[in-house]
Protein backbone atom coordinates (compact mmCIF):
# COMPACT_ATOMS: atom_id res chain seq x y z
CA UNK A 1 0.00 0.00 0.00
CA UNK A 2 2.61 2.42 0.98
CA UNK A 3 4.87 1.70 -2.31
CA UNK A 4 1.70 2.31 -4.27
CA UNK A 5 1.04 5.44 -2.92
CA UNK A 6 4.39 6.23 -3.46
CA UNK A 7 3.93 5.70 -6.88
CA UNK A 8 0.83 7.41 -7.02
CA UNK A 9 2.47 10.38 -5.70
CA UNK A 10 5.16 10.39 -8.06
CA UNK A 11 2.56 10.27 -10.91
CA UNK A 12 1.11 12.94 -9.94
CA UNK A 13 4.35 15.25 -9.65
CA UNK A 14 5.15 14.42 -12.60
CA UNK A 15 1.99 15.17 -14.49
CA UNK A 16 1.71 18.38 -12.41
CA UNK A 17 5.38 19.26 -13.61
CA UNK A 18 4.42 19.06 -17.05
CA UNK A 19 1.39 20.91 -17.14
CA UNK A 20 3.45 24.11 -14.97
CA UNK A 21 4.69 26.63 -17.51
CA UNK A 22 7.90 25.69 -17.14
CA UNK A 23 7.55 21.92 -17.81
CA UNK A 24 5.31 22.76 -20.91
CA UNK A 25 8.17 25.21 -22.33
CA UNK A 26 10.77 22.36 -21.96
CA UNK A 27 8.53 19.90 -23.93
CA UNK A 28 7.83 22.15 -26.54
CA UNK A 29 11.68 23.46 -26.36
CA UNK A 30 12.35 19.49 -26.26
CA UNK A 31 10.10 18.64 -29.66
CA UNK A 32 11.02 21.51 -31.29
CA UNK A 33 14.90 20.33 -30.95
CA UNK A 34 13.87 16.58 -31.86
CA UNK A 35 12.59 17.98 -35.04
CA UNK A 36 15.71 20.41 -35.80
CA UNK A 37 18.30 17.41 -34.42
CA UNK A 38 16.80 14.39 -36.14
CA UNK A 39 17.16 16.18 -39.73
CA UNK A 40 21.07 15.46 -39.78
CA UNK A 41 19.69 11.91 -38.88
CA UNK A 42 17.15 11.34 -40.92
CA UNK A 43 19.61 12.66 -43.74
CA UNK A 44 22.65 10.61 -42.22
CA UNK A 45 22.07 7.24 -44.15
CA UNK A 46 20.75 8.60 -47.06
CA UNK A 47 23.98 11.19 -47.95
CA UNK A 48 26.07 8.34 -46.75
CA UNK A 49 24.91 6.06 -49.51
CA UNK A 50 25.03 8.92 -52.25
CA UNK A 51 27.88 10.59 -51.44
CA UNK A 52 31.50 9.12 -51.04
CA UNK A 53 33.43 10.07 -47.82
CA UNK A 54 35.04 13.57 -49.16
CA UNK A 55 31.75 14.96 -51.07
CA UNK A 56 29.98 13.97 -47.54
CA UNK A 57 32.82 15.32 -45.63
CA UNK A 58 32.70 19.00 -48.38
CA UNK A 59 29.13 19.54 -47.34
CA UNK A 60 29.71 19.01 -43.93
CA UNK A 61 32.04 21.78 -44.10
CA UNK A 62 30.47 24.12 -45.44
CA UNK A 63 27.22 23.96 -42.89
CA UNK A 64 30.15 24.27 -40.13
CA UNK A 65 31.55 27.17 -42.21
CA UNK A 66 28.26 28.85 -42.26
CA UNK A 67 27.67 28.69 -38.49
CA UNK A 68 30.68 29.58 -37.26
CA UNK A 69 30.46 32.78 -39.74
CA UNK A 70 26.99 33.35 -37.68
CA UNK A 71 27.81 32.94 -34.42
CA UNK A 72 30.91 35.10 -34.90
CA UNK A 73 29.53 38.16 -37.21
CA UNK A 74 26.15 37.89 -35.84
CA UNK A 75 27.86 39.78 -32.33
CA UNK A 76 25.57 37.24 -30.19
CA UNK A 77 22.42 39.90 -30.58
CA UNK A 78 20.04 37.12 -29.36
CA UNK A 79 21.80 36.63 -26.00
CA UNK A 80 21.62 40.42 -25.94
CA UNK A 81 17.52 40.33 -26.76
CA UNK A 82 17.45 38.02 -23.91
CA UNK A 83 18.77 39.82 -21.23
CA UNK A 84 17.72 42.79 -21.84
CA UNK A 85 14.16 41.78 -22.33
CA UNK A 86 13.67 41.71 -18.99
CA UNK A 87 15.84 45.08 -18.00
CA UNK A 88 14.43 47.22 -20.68
CA UNK A 89 10.98 49.18 -21.10
CA UNK A 90 8.85 48.34 -24.94
CA UNK A 91 9.74 51.31 -26.16
CA UNK A 92 13.46 50.57 -25.43
CA UNK A 93 13.69 47.15 -26.33
CA UNK A 94 11.97 48.15 -29.65
CA UNK A 95 14.98 50.78 -30.60
CA UNK A 96 17.21 47.75 -29.20
CA UNK A 97 16.02 44.95 -31.51
CA UNK A 98 15.75 47.20 -35.28
CA UNK A 99 19.38 48.71 -34.08
CA UNK A 100 20.68 44.92 -33.63
CA UNK A 101 19.46 43.45 -36.54
CA UNK A 102 20.57 46.23 -38.53
CA UNK A 103 24.10 45.74 -37.33
CA UNK A 104 23.98 42.16 -37.74
CA UNK A 105 23.46 42.26 -41.73
CA UNK A 106 26.07 45.27 -41.82
CA UNK A 107 28.38 43.22 -40.24
CA UNK A 108 27.39 39.93 -42.35
CA UNK A 109 27.32 42.50 -45.89
CA UNK A 110 30.67 43.85 -45.33
CA UNK A 111 32.66 39.99 -44.92
CA UNK A 112 30.82 39.35 -47.85
CA UNK A 113 32.15 42.26 -50.20
CA UNK A 114 35.95 41.22 -48.73
CA UNK A 115 35.49 38.02 -49.49
CA UNK A 116 34.16 39.49 -53.36
CA UNK A 117 37.03 41.13 -53.56
CA UNK A 118 39.92 39.65 -51.23
CA UNK A 119 41.49 36.23 -50.98
CA UNK A 120 39.17 33.73 -49.44
CA UNK A 121 39.87 33.64 -45.46
CA UNK A 122 38.94 30.05 -45.16
CA UNK A 123 40.07 27.28 -48.03
CA UNK A 124 42.81 26.69 -46.47
CA UNK A 125 40.95 24.28 -43.52
CA UNK A 126 37.54 23.86 -45.38
CA UNK A 127 38.98 22.68 -48.91
CA UNK A 128 36.34 24.39 -50.58
CA UNK A 129 36.02 26.36 -53.76
CA UNK A 130 35.67 30.09 -52.81
CA UNK A 131 32.21 30.29 -54.26
CA UNK A 132 31.56 28.33 -51.75
CA UNK A 133 32.80 30.23 -48.49
CA UNK A 134 31.12 33.42 -50.30
CA UNK A 135 27.54 31.54 -50.22
CA UNK A 136 28.61 30.53 -46.77
CA UNK A 137 29.04 34.03 -45.27
CA UNK A 138 25.45 35.19 -47.00
CA UNK A 139 23.91 31.54 -45.76
CA UNK A 140 25.08 33.09 -42.16
CA UNK A 141 23.51 36.31 -42.16
CA UNK A 142 20.28 34.33 -42.70
CA UNK A 143 20.88 32.16 -39.92
CA UNK A 144 21.68 35.70 -37.23
CA UNK A 145 18.68 36.88 -38.03
CA UNK A 146 16.79 33.29 -37.64
CA UNK A 147 18.18 32.97 -34.39
CA UNK A 148 17.54 36.95 -33.30
CA UNK A 149 13.54 35.93 -34.12
CA UNK A 150 13.98 32.80 -32.14
CA UNK A 151 15.55 34.62 -29.23
CA UNK A 152 12.47 36.60 -28.94
CA UNK A 153 9.91 34.14 -28.94
CA UNK A 154 12.10 32.28 -26.42
CA UNK A 155 11.71 35.40 -24.08
CA UNK A 156 8.06 36.03 -24.58
CA UNK A 157 7.43 32.40 -23.44
CA UNK A 158 6.43 31.36 -27.63
CA UNK A 159 7.25 28.01 -27.66
CA UNK A 160 4.71 26.80 -29.61
CA UNK A 161 5.29 29.32 -32.16
CA UNK A 162 9.22 28.09 -32.09
CA UNK A 163 8.25 24.71 -32.51
CA UNK A 164 6.74 25.65 -35.57
CA UNK A 165 9.52 27.22 -36.90
CA UNK A 166 11.73 24.79 -36.04
CA UNK A 167 9.46 21.92 -37.68
CA UNK A 168 9.31 24.01 -40.97
CA UNK A 169 13.15 24.39 -41.45
CA UNK A 170 13.02 20.11 -40.77
CA UNK A 171 10.37 20.06 -43.71
CA UNK A 172 11.87 22.10 -45.82
CA UNK A 173 15.36 20.94 -45.18
CA UNK A 174 14.64 17.16 -45.24
CA UNK A 175 11.87 17.46 -48.17
CA UNK A 176 14.07 19.49 -50.33
CA UNK A 177 17.46 17.42 -49.84
CA UNK A 178 15.62 14.50 -51.16
CA UNK A 179 13.87 16.13 -53.79
CA UNK A 180 16.64 17.36 -55.11
CA UNK A 181 18.52 13.87 -54.97
CA UNK A 182 15.77 12.82 -57.32
CA UNK A 183 16.02 15.84 -59.70
CA UNK A 184 19.78 16.33 -59.86
CA UNK A 185 23.11 14.43 -59.61
CA UNK A 186 24.10 13.36 -56.15
CA UNK A 187 26.78 16.14 -55.27
CA UNK A 188 27.21 18.25 -51.74
CA UNK A 189 25.44 21.33 -53.65
CA UNK A 190 22.00 19.30 -53.10
CA UNK A 191 23.03 19.30 -49.10
CA UNK A 192 23.90 22.68 -49.29
CA UNK A 193 21.28 24.09 -51.15
CA UNK A 194 18.43 22.36 -49.19
CA UNK A 195 19.88 24.28 -46.12
CA UNK A 196 20.43 27.47 -47.14
CA UNK A 197 16.60 27.34 -48.50
CA UNK A 198 15.76 26.26 -45.07
CA UNK A 199 17.11 28.71 -43.01
CA UNK A 200 15.86 30.75 -45.27
CA UNK A 201 12.10 29.88 -44.57
CA UNK A 202 12.98 30.28 -40.75
CA UNK A 203 14.16 33.64 -41.04
CA UNK A 204 11.42 34.70 -43.15
CA UNK A 205 8.99 33.77 -40.67
CA UNK A 206 11.30 34.86 -37.64
CA UNK A 207 11.65 38.24 -38.79
CA UNK A 208 8.08 38.47 -39.39
CA UNK A 209 7.59 37.86 -35.75
CA UNK A 210 9.60 40.35 -34.60
CA UNK A 211 7.52 42.73 -36.80
CA UNK A 212 4.17 41.58 -35.64
CA UNK A 213 5.16 42.13 -32.31
CA UNK A 214 6.07 45.99 -32.80
CA UNK A 215 9.79 45.29 -32.49
CA UNK A 216 11.09 46.85 -36.64
CA UNK A 217 10.20 50.04 -38.39
CA UNK A 218 12.82 52.17 -35.77
CA UNK A 219 15.74 53.52 -37.64
CA UNK A 220 19.00 52.51 -35.65
CA UNK A 221 20.20 54.65 -32.69
CA UNK A 222 23.44 55.92 -31.35
CA UNK A 223 22.72 54.66 -28.49
CA UNK A 224 21.75 51.06 -29.34
CA UNK A 225 24.17 50.79 -31.59
CA UNK A 226 27.03 51.19 -28.57
CA UNK A 227 25.17 48.69 -26.62
CA UNK A 228 24.82 45.99 -29.32
CA UNK A 229 28.72 46.55 -29.97
CA UNK A 230 29.30 46.83 -25.86
CA UNK A 231 27.87 43.47 -25.49
CA UNK A 232 28.91 41.83 -28.65
CA UNK A 233 31.64 43.02 -28.79
CA UNK A 234 34.02 41.29 -26.44
CA UNK A 235 31.97 38.30 -26.62
CA UNK A 236 33.59 37.60 -29.80
CA UNK A 237 36.89 36.50 -28.87
CA UNK A 238 34.36 34.02 -26.62
CA UNK A 239 32.26 32.64 -29.61
CA UNK A 240 35.24 32.18 -31.67
CA UNK A 241 37.10 30.35 -29.20
CA UNK A 242 33.62 28.43 -28.26
CA UNK A 243 33.21 28.11 -32.13
CA UNK A 244 36.87 26.85 -32.45
CA UNK A 245 36.16 24.68 -29.72
CA UNK A 246 33.23 23.01 -31.00
CA UNK A 247 34.67 22.45 -33.88
CA UNK A 248 38.26 22.21 -33.11
CA UNK A 249 38.49 18.73 -33.84
CA UNK A 250 36.57 19.08 -37.30
CA UNK A 251 38.59 21.60 -38.63
CA UNK A 252 42.08 19.49 -37.22
CA UNK A 253 40.47 16.62 -39.18
CA UNK A 254 40.15 18.52 -42.25
CA UNK A 255 43.12 20.34 -42.04
CA UNK A 256 45.62 17.36 -41.35
CA UNK A 257 43.86 14.41 -42.84
CA UNK A 258 41.56 15.91 -45.51
CA UNK A 259 37.82 16.08 -46.14
CA UNK A 260 37.95 12.15 -46.73
CA UNK A 261 38.30 11.90 -42.92
CA UNK A 262 36.62 14.44 -42.41
CA UNK A 263 33.28 13.03 -43.87
CA UNK A 264 34.04 9.37 -41.71
CA UNK A 265 34.27 11.58 -38.11
CA UNK A 266 30.98 13.87 -39.24
CA UNK A 267 29.29 10.52 -39.01
CA UNK A 268 30.61 10.17 -35.57
CA UNK A 269 29.81 13.84 -34.40
CA UNK A 270 26.37 13.54 -35.63
CA UNK A 271 25.37 10.56 -33.78
CA UNK A 272 27.58 11.59 -30.71
CA UNK A 273 25.64 15.22 -31.03
CA UNK A 274 22.76 13.28 -30.45
CA UNK A 275 22.56 14.63 -26.46
CA UNK A 276 21.91 18.26 -28.11
CA UNK A 277 18.04 17.14 -28.89
CA UNK A 278 18.47 16.79 -24.58
CA UNK A 279 20.92 19.98 -23.93
CA UNK A 280 19.11 22.49 -26.20
CA UNK A 281 15.75 22.23 -25.48
CA UNK A 282 17.05 22.58 -21.55
CA UNK A 283 19.09 25.73 -22.00
CA UNK A 284 16.38 27.22 -23.93
CA UNK A 285 13.96 26.58 -21.31
CA UNK A 286 15.53 26.99 -18.52
CA UNK A 287 17.56 30.42 -19.45
CA UNK A 288 14.60 32.66 -18.69
CA UNK A 289 13.57 30.79 -15.85
CA UNK A 290 17.10 31.42 -14.23
CA UNK A 291 17.13 34.90 -15.29
CA UNK A 292 14.01 35.46 -13.97
CA UNK A 293 14.73 34.27 -10.84
CA UNK A 294 18.55 35.89 -10.60
CA UNK A 295 16.33 39.57 -10.88
CA UNK A 296 14.22 38.95 -8.48
CA UNK A 297 14.90 35.91 -6.19
CA UNK A 298 12.79 34.44 -3.85
CA UNK A 299 13.64 32.39 -0.56
CA UNK A 300 15.69 28.97 -1.18
CA UNK A 301 15.58 29.77 -5.14
CA UNK A 302 19.04 29.65 -5.42
CA UNK A 303 19.22 26.59 -3.57
CA UNK A 304 16.87 24.97 -5.77
CA UNK A 305 18.56 26.29 -8.89
CA UNK A 306 21.86 24.47 -7.84
CA UNK A 307 20.09 21.33 -6.81
CA UNK A 308 18.47 21.16 -10.21
CA UNK A 309 21.63 21.68 -12.28
CA UNK A 310 23.07 19.27 -10.53
CA UNK A 311 20.65 16.83 -11.43
CA UNK A 312 20.45 17.89 -15.35
CA UNK A 313 24.64 16.94 -15.03
CA UNK A 314 23.95 13.03 -13.83
CA UNK A 315 21.38 12.76 -16.25
CA UNK A 316 23.30 14.19 -19.15
CA UNK A 317 26.21 11.45 -18.50
CA UNK A 318 23.64 8.57 -18.16
CA UNK A 319 21.88 9.25 -21.38
CA UNK A 320 25.46 9.70 -23.06
CA UNK A 321 26.46 6.24 -22.38
CA UNK A 322 23.16 4.80 -23.73
CA UNK A 323 22.85 6.72 -26.53
CA UNK A 324 26.56 6.08 -27.31
CA UNK A 325 25.70 2.34 -27.20
CA UNK A 326 22.49 2.10 -29.03
CA UNK A 327 24.41 4.15 -31.81
CA UNK A 328 27.46 1.40 -31.84
CA UNK A 329 24.78 -1.74 -31.63
CA UNK A 330 22.86 -0.33 -35.04
CA UNK A 331 25.97 1.37 -36.73
CA UNK A 332 26.84 -1.79 -38.83
CA UNK A 333 23.51 -1.83 -40.44
CA UNK A 334 22.73 1.78 -41.17
CA UNK A 335 26.42 2.67 -43.25
CA UNK A 336 28.30 1.41 -45.46
CA UNK A 337 32.01 -0.05 -44.87
CA UNK A 338 33.27 3.07 -46.01
CA UNK A 339 32.40 4.98 -42.60
CA UNK A 340 33.09 2.22 -40.33
CA UNK A 341 36.04 3.97 -38.65
CA UNK A 342 33.56 5.97 -37.23
CA UNK A 343 32.28 3.48 -34.83
CA UNK A 344 34.96 3.87 -32.21
CA UNK A 345 34.42 7.46 -32.26
CA UNK A 346 31.19 7.83 -30.95
CA UNK A 347 31.56 7.05 -26.93
CA UNK A 348 34.25 9.95 -26.94
CA UNK A 349 32.08 12.43 -28.96
CA UNK A 350 29.22 11.41 -27.01
CA UNK A 351 31.28 12.40 -23.59
CA UNK A 352 32.18 15.41 -25.28
CA UNK A 353 28.70 17.03 -25.88
CA UNK A 354 27.74 16.42 -22.24
CA UNK A 355 30.29 18.80 -21.24
CA UNK A 356 29.27 20.86 -23.73
CA UNK A 357 25.21 20.56 -22.38
CA UNK A 358 26.96 21.25 -18.76
CA UNK A 359 28.99 24.21 -19.89
CA UNK A 360 25.21 25.49 -20.79
CA UNK A 361 24.30 25.20 -17.18
CA UNK A 362 27.14 27.67 -15.34
CA UNK A 363 27.59 30.14 -18.32
CA UNK A 364 23.92 32.06 -18.36
CA UNK A 365 25.07 33.52 -14.82
CA UNK A 366 28.29 35.14 -17.02
CA UNK A 367 25.28 36.29 -19.59
CA UNK A 368 23.39 37.66 -16.60
CA UNK A 369 25.83 39.71 -15.03
CA UNK A 370 27.00 41.12 -18.89
CA UNK A 371 30.62 39.76 -17.95
CA UNK A 372 31.62 38.82 -21.71
CA UNK A 373 34.73 40.57 -21.70
CA UNK A 374 36.14 38.26 -18.72
CA UNK A 375 34.41 35.06 -20.39
CA UNK A 376 35.63 36.38 -23.54
CA UNK A 377 39.57 36.09 -21.82
CA UNK A 378 38.99 32.12 -20.25
CA UNK A 379 37.76 30.80 -23.26
CA UNK A 380 40.10 32.47 -25.50
CA UNK A 381 43.20 31.03 -23.28
CA UNK A 382 41.02 27.30 -23.54
CA UNK A 383 41.15 27.45 -27.04
CA UNK A 384 44.49 28.01 -27.37
CA UNK A 385 45.26 25.07 -25.21
CA UNK A 386 43.18 23.16 -26.79
CA UNK A 387 44.41 24.18 -30.77
CA UNK A 388 47.83 22.48 -29.59
CA UNK A 389 46.83 19.72 -28.06
CA UNK A 390 43.98 18.72 -30.54
CA UNK A 391 47.17 19.53 -33.18
CA UNK A 392 49.22 16.63 -31.21
CA UNK A 393 46.57 14.30 -30.90
CA UNK A 394 45.19 14.56 -34.73
CA UNK A 395 48.57 14.28 -35.87
CA UNK A 396 49.34 11.23 -33.99
CA UNK A 397 46.42 9.21 -33.50
CA UNK A 398 44.32 10.49 -36.54
CA UNK A 399 40.63 10.16 -36.19
CA UNK A 400 40.96 8.47 -32.36
CA UNK A 401 42.77 11.46 -31.37
CA UNK A 402 40.43 13.99 -33.29
CA UNK A 403 37.09 12.74 -30.84
CA UNK A 404 39.47 12.27 -27.54
CA UNK A 405 40.46 16.29 -28.21
CA UNK A 406 36.48 17.09 -28.60
CA UNK A 407 36.11 15.63 -25.70
CA UNK A 408 39.04 17.37 -23.27
CA UNK A 409 38.35 20.66 -24.85
CA UNK A 410 34.90 20.72 -23.69
CA UNK A 411 35.78 19.53 -20.35
CA UNK A 412 38.40 22.24 -20.07
CA UNK A 413 35.82 24.49 -20.91
CA UNK A 414 33.21 23.38 -18.62
CA UNK A 415 35.47 23.51 -15.30
CA UNK A 416 36.57 27.29 -16.65
CA UNK A 417 33.67 28.88 -17.27
CA UNK A 418 32.31 27.22 -13.85
CA UNK A 419 34.90 28.60 -12.15
CA UNK A 420 34.48 31.96 -13.85
CA UNK A 421 30.39 31.98 -13.14
CA UNK A 422 31.36 31.31 -9.51
CA UNK A 423 32.98 34.95 -9.39
CA UNK A 424 30.50 36.78 -10.53
CA UNK A 425 27.29 35.83 -9.11
CA UNK A 426 27.27 34.25 -5.57
CA UNK A 427 25.80 30.92 -6.02
CA UNK A 428 25.85 27.59 -2.74
CA UNK A 429 27.21 25.21 -5.81
CA UNK A 430 29.73 23.32 -2.71
CA UNK A 431 26.87 24.60 0.26
CA UNK A 432 23.70 24.37 -0.81
CA UNK A 433 21.72 26.66 2.13
CA UNK A 434 24.76 29.28 2.02
CA UNK A 435 27.50 30.97 0.39
CA UNK A 436 30.02 30.48 -1.39
CA UNK A 437 33.60 30.57 0.38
Amino acid sequence: MIRSASIKSLRKAGLAGLRSPTGRSIMLYALAFVFAGLTPFVLLPVLTRQLDPAEFGQAASWIILSAMIANVCGLTTHGLISVRFFKLDRERLRRLISTALAVVMAVHAALVLYMLIGPDLFSGFTHLPARYSIGAAAVAMVISLNLAGLALMQVSNRPGLYLSLRMLQSAVEIGGCLLLLRLLAATPDVRIISYGAAAGASAFCAIAFIAAQGFLGRSPDRSSVGDVLRFGVPMVPHVLAGQLLSNLDRLMVSYLLGVKELGIFMVASQLGMALSLVIEPLNRALAPWLFERLAAPGEGDRDKIVRWTYGIFAGLFMIALLSAGAFILVFDYAFTRDYSAAKLLVLPVAIGMTFQGMYYGVVNYIFYAEATARLSLVSSATVSLGVLSSYFLVSHFGLAGASLSFMLTNAALFFAVWHLSRKVVDMPWFCPGGANK
